[in-house]
């Protein structure tokens, strides 16, 4: 610390060479110690002693000491307050490649059942062609569901009992193998001939691409990262042709075409959720921008890695998207007491049958509860992952409904408790009676979002993963096929000879790219690190009273001096005083 010299006030009543003045006692000056005001009080106490030196310049400096150890604290206080706020900034660059790797896709059709398929097995039949009137009829009773009221008030009950009773006896008709849609019927050309333009034979075998989702199957392509762009614009991406077959549409089904889900590598989509909507007869081009982003966690962010279920490559956390559909699919297993059918099928598909156990499990308990409390209680915790608020009418699903509508009219599938792995599918299991059936599925997603507009369930956030992609999308479209001529020459061969009216009805042309071969990196850094911190609490207190970590060693050694000396003092005996002698008179008398 520097001192000015104040000598010019010294005068012959002053000490010569005054020492400073220390502090009474120990205590005291182990106290002035530890807040760094050694230096200070000395150097302050050496003013004061100076007897010449005038009152007034005594008490500026007793305002300017006091003056200097409040700001400091103040300064102090809004140093931390900055670094406890956890504040962060995200640090932006760019990073040009040679090649950059095309995200994983899925590509669905809009309608999930083949109603052509499905009216040609019904005709014929009064009792089946009853039930196919009442499928058409539970079904626009759902798409003109608009909110008013309550969805599972707008339902024919008798329809939808039939209809669940009937699927639980007669097959799902969401089962792949009976009136699902067929992906590879959506692509154009024939067997492994696919229009996947700049990809030669990319697919080997549709069915090892085909995943199911509540929107009926889809194609999932590049999860493995094999795609990868190394031109920059269309002649580097990655193009597919569509065919809609939109005469195999439901007849509830508002909206024609397909839908693409650009994703991060290994993401799961398995619910409608933040796709895009392609229309037939048109080309439509993605333009592409990748970003990867890496975020931090507590305390500064809100990152956190959860391990997704449903992946099929290694290790993968899941996006906001994943956690939320898992968080619907939970509450659907828990309202409605049945496994959505495209979770277990996935499920099943890879091998994931220690999720499906769990659900096997616990499928009885949530069937015979007669409350929302006993429903609870089938889970290993609360069910804390759904903020509740008032589920406790039969607005709800009735559980004797659920109950008729989920249990088989004879056990048949214990013959399959000890082979149910090496079945096709996984309706041939045990697990069957407890899937969701197609219209059981249909009915509890549309109470689930009408109770989720209403306000009357919520789901807790969702968190980032630490590290993601995540693409922009800029997409424009045109007329596909664009004349006459072009589809009689490239086109007509692939579509079985129709016409271009058909062609403009049905077929779309998908491109997906990058116009530059970049890559947005994005890093979540903290705005106010602790060496940062240090450094500017070092500057503040050696600035203002002479505060340094030479001070603090200091005061550890003396800390510790001041220990040993009072332990010492309290082990030792104290010395005994001398007695003192009696005086004799030697004086000769």
């Amino acid at each position: 610390m520097v001192i000015i010299n104040t000598d010019a006030w010294a005068s012959d009543k002053d000490e010569p060479n005054p020492a400073p003045v220390s502090p009474e006692s120990s205590e005291q000056s182990l106290v002035l110690g530890v807040f760094g005001f050694q230096d200070l009080a000395n150097d302050y106490f050496h003013v004061l002693r100076q007897r010449s030196r005038p009152n007034i310049f005594k008490l500026i400096w007793g305002i300017l000491v006091l003056a200097l150890m409040g700001f400091t604290f103040y300064m102090v206080y809004q140093l931390l307050h900055d670094y406890f706020k956890y504040n962060s900034f995200n640090q932006a660059k760019v990073e040009w490649k040679k090649n950059v790797t095309l995200p994983a896709i899925s590509v669905c059709s809009i309608n999930a059942i083949n109603y052509t398929l499905l009216t040609e097995y019904m005709s014929g039949d009064t009792y089946k062609e009853g039930i196919l009137t009442q499928f058409d009829d539970l079904l626009e009773q759902l798409e003109n569901f608009k909110g008013g009221g309550y969805v599972l008030d707008t339902l024919d009950t008798d329809d939808f009992e039939t209809l669940a009773l009937y699927e639980m006896y007669n097959g799902s008709f969401a089962r792949p193998d009976t009136f699902r849609t067929d992906i590879s019927e959506m692509l154009l050309g024939s067997d492994y001939d696919y229009l996947f333009q700049n990809v030669e034979q990319f697919i080997e075998d549709i069915s090892k691409n085909a995943f199911p989702n509540e929107l009926g199957s889809c194609l999932e392509i590049n999860d493995d990262g094999a795609l990868v762009q190394s031109i920059n614009g269309v002649a580097g991406g990655f193009t597919i042709d569509l065919n809609a077959h939109i005469d195999d549409y439901l007849p509830s089904t508002s909206t024609v075409g397909f839908m693409v889900y650009i994703r991060d590598q290994d993401e799961v989509i398995m619910m409608d959720r933040g796709g895009l909507a392609i229309s037939p007869g048109t080309e439509t081009f993605l333009r592409l921008n990748k970003k990867s982003v890496t975020r931090l966690g507590e305390p500064h962010g809100t990152c956190d890695n959860v391990e997704s279920q449903f992946n099929k490559y290694g290790t993968h956390y899941n996006t906001v998207r994943e956690c939320i559909i898992e968080k619907l699919a939970a509450t659907m297993i828990f309202e409605c007491a049945c496994i959505p059918w495209y979770a277990a099928e996935r499920l099943y598909m890879l091998n994931k049958t220690d999720i499906l156990e769990s659900g096997y499990t616990i499928m009885p308990c949530l069937r015979a509860a007669n409350s929302k409390a006993e429903q609870a209680a089938c889970f290993e915790d609360d069910g804390s992952t759904r903020k509740r608020r008032s589920l406790d009418s039969l607005k709800r699903l009735n559980l004797d409904l659920i109950k008729s509508t989920t249990r088989p009219k004879r056990d048949i599938y214990d013959d399959y408790e000890s082979t149910w792995i090496t079945n096709e599918t996984v309706y041939d299991t045990k697990y069957a009676p407890y899937i969701c059936g197609f219209v059981l599925q249909k009915t509890c997603v549309s109470f689930i979002n009408d109770y989720l507009q209403k306000g009357l369930l919520e789901f807790d956030n969702c968190a980032e993963p630490c590290s993601f992609n995540e693409w922009e999308v800029d997409m424009s479209t045109t007329l596909f096929p664009p004349t006459e001529k072009y589809y009689n020459n490239f086109l007509k061969s692939k579509t079985g000879n129709y016409t271009l009216e058909y062609a403009r009805e049905n077929l779309a042309r998908i491109h997906i790219y990058y116009d530059d071969l970049k890559i947005d990196v994005i890093v979540q850094e903290p705005a106010y690190k602790i060496q940062n911190f240090i450094a500017e609490f070092g500057g503040t207190v050696d600035l203002f009273i002479g505060f340094s970590f030479f001070t603090v060693f200091q005061l550890v050694e003396i800390a510790i001096a001041a220990c040993i000396k009072r332990c010492r003092g309290k082990t030792q005996p104290k010395p005994k005083s001398p007695k003192k002698e009696k005086s004799t008179d030697s004086t000769l008398r």
